[in-house]
């Protein structure tokens, strides 16, 4: 069965992300617009880009490779534990 408004809320950040991308083209006048972002990044915005890039990078490589090497990602061991020994220090 649909759910209408969860069909709704995804057609209207689809038209919303159509929205800001038409209104973006026309500040773009050439490829060196598209991929320096016309120069106009500040300082703290590019920082956060690179940190956003590196964590990203980090994380896919990492859980991948916790995954293949056979160890459990996330904290489900560590949370079992410390949940032992707090009803076990209850009782």
């Amino acid at each position: 069965m649909v759910d209408y408004i969860t069909v709704a809320v995804v057609a209207l950040y689809f038209l919303g992300m159509l929205g800001i991308g038409f209104w973006a083209s026309k500040k773009i006048k050439n490829t060196d617009d598209y991929l320096n972002a016309g120069q106009s990044l500040g300082f703290w915005m590019f920082v956060l880009l690179m940190i956003g890039t590196v964590c990203s990078g980090m994380s896919l490589l990492g859980v991948s490779g916790t995954r293949w090497a056979g160890r459990p990602c996330g904290n489900r061991s560590l949370s079992r534990s410390r949940s032992r020994s707090v009803s076990s220090s209850l009782a």
